[in-house]
């Protein structure tokens, strides 16, 4: 119980989360407990890395301000490859909420769209969202390659 709590407090410094983390000090099944940690300590893209669980994973990648965008990008796609596209739809869903990431949907979208994640399914969660300028950036995305 104490190198719990010494752990915790340590996560809080992100120089020596990123020393813990590369050196994969931990196993298959301390994988919750430290996403917890991680997110309890503000280090969202930590937990995310670690966190299997669909609800844990939309709690935490609500937090962009916080999180790296090219990582958001690259997590969406891979969680939708590693696990189910149902992960990266609800990822998506989540983020299209919020207007001030209309980019960051775009650019996930851009990158995945077609690869693991269906353009129908990506517009009707737009859709459901009001995020109308995201299909047309999508779209307008498309047009540009179609003309090259």
């Amino acid at each position: 119980e104490a190198m719990e709590i010494m752990f915790q407090k340590e996560l809080i410094k992100e120089q020596t989360a990123n020393v813990i983390f590369g050196r994969s000090l931990f196993h298959e099944s301390d994988q919750s407990y430290i996403g917890g940690c991680c997110e309890t300590a503000g280090l969202f893209h930590r937990a995310l890395e670690h966190y299997t669980e669909l609800a844990d994973i939309i709690r935490c990648i609500a937090h962009t301000d916080q999180i790296p965008a090219e990582f958001i990008v690259s997590y969406v796609g891979e969680i939708s490859k590693q696990k189910e596209p149902k992960y990266g739809y609800e990822c998506l869903r989540v983020l299209s909420r919020c207007k001030n990431n209309v980019r960051l949907c775009t650019d996930i979208v851009n990158s995945w769209a077609g690869k693991v994640l269906d353009r129908r399914e990506i517009i009707h969660i737009f859709g459901e969202n009001k995020m109308i300028e995201a299909v047309y950036l999508h779209l307008k995305s498309i047009a540009s390659t179609l003309e090259e």
